[in-house]
């Protein structure tokens, strides 16, 4: 194998979480929650509309991303290329 075992586990824990995240996010969207069961709920429309619920699961989708991107890259950097030494 190229890719040690624990490298494989940090990308697919993350690749997980950021789909997770994608898919509430589109869940969110989709359904129109909150304001699809409070309608007349003023904050509703500028702060907690879907569209905004939305935007935070991307958001936290990419976070999750670059740090497992990170993590990953911390731990190929610890080992070492094999190939030079």
């Amino acid at each position: 194998m190229l890719v040690p075992a624990h490298v494989r586990v940090i990308f697919l824990d993350n690749l997980i979480g950021m789909f997770s995240s994608y898919s509430l996010g589109f869940c969110l969207w989709a359904s129109r929650f909150p304001e699809r069961f409070f309608p007349q709920t003023p904050l509703l429309g500028l702060w907690f509309s879907s569209h905004q619920l939305w935007h935070m699961c991307i958001f936290m989708a990419v976070k999750i991303w670059l740090a497992g991107i990170l993590e990953m890259h911390m731990a190929l950097h610890e080992m070492g290329c094999e190939l030079l030494s």
